[in-house]
């Protein structure tokens, strides 16, 4: 179990989105507030009150000096706590003035797949002055990625990001190819992979916000398709407000310049 400090009274995430995706379509309800919803944290306050110790990143991050990462320790399985740990990677480009600071921004660099630690220091690159000021940027390794407790099937060619073609014989190719990779993967971690999801990513992020003594925290994701507001709602659950409905608390959140690779149309 991670090494805590002094439990405190917390709430539950009240997550604001700073910038969803760029030209996405906005989201549609994703649950029935009137449904029962459970405290997120019972069983899990020793994940939400843990030290986070943050030193230089790693020359393979993707980072420079204008950030620092840390260690995140988190349930492989959030049903059973009690039971065994991974470790998710964070990175933080702090507030350029504490004085203005309001809070966090957590990353998600989308893909899936995509290693995030780097992606804080790409949009601070592009921000106004007014919103480098109000936020700690804090970016991740997803659960089984790069500096995270890891997964590497060994696999050597994937064609998810290729059209198998026109043909039969091209869209069969395709299907075998993902067909052995995945029993590959399976064959290798059979007790870790059915933890590599969505719903456990979405529970990582609200055990960092909480790890870093946030009552609150502000979103940005980049899609094909990953972590949505609708993933928070459902995995961790508040009765503050509905889910399904999305709040912003000023127009200089999502004021970010152009941004390399993040920007309209790409």
């Amino acid at each position: 179990m991670p090494r805590s400090r002094t439990p405190r009274p917390r709430k539950w995430l009240a997550t604001t989105i700073a910038a969803a995706a760029l030209a996405v379509p906005a989201m549609a309800a994703c649950s029935d507030p009137a449904a029962p919803q459970e405290d997120p944290q019972s069983n899990l306050s020793a994940f939400y009150d843990q030290d986070v110790e943050w030193g230089p990143c790693a020359t393979d991050t993707g980072t420079s000096t204008a950030s620092d990462c840390a260690m995140v320790t988190v349930p492989l399985d959030y049903s059973a706590p009690d039971g065994k740990t991974i470790e998710v990677a964070i990175s933080r480009v702090a507030s350029t003035d504490p004085a203005q600071r309001r809070g966090i921004l957590l990353t998600n660099p989308g893909g899936p797949g995509g290693r995030g630690l780097g992606l804080p220091e790409i949009l601070n690159a592009g921000m106004t002055p007014e919103v480098a000021a109000a936020y700690d940027v804090i970016g991740m390794d997803t659960r089984g990625l790069g500096k995270s407790t890891p997964i590497d099937c060994g696999v050597e060619q994937m064609t998810w990001m290729r059209s198998p073609g026109t043909t039969e014989e091209g869209w069969n190719e395709s299907v075998a190819l993902a067909r052995e990779a995945a029993d590959t993967c399976w064959d290798k971690y059979p007790d870790y992979l059915p933890h590599i999801n969505t719903q456990n990513i979405a529970r990582d992020l609200d055990v960092i916000r909480g790890a870093l003594d946030q009552e609150k925290a502000s979103y940005f994701r980049v899609v094909v398709r990953h972590i949505s507001w609708c993933d928070l709602c459902a995995n961790v659950p508040r009765q503050d407000r509905p889910c399904g409905s999305r709040q912003r608390t000023g127009p200089e959140e999502i004021r970010l310049r152009d941004v390399p690779g993040h920007g309209p149309g790409q």
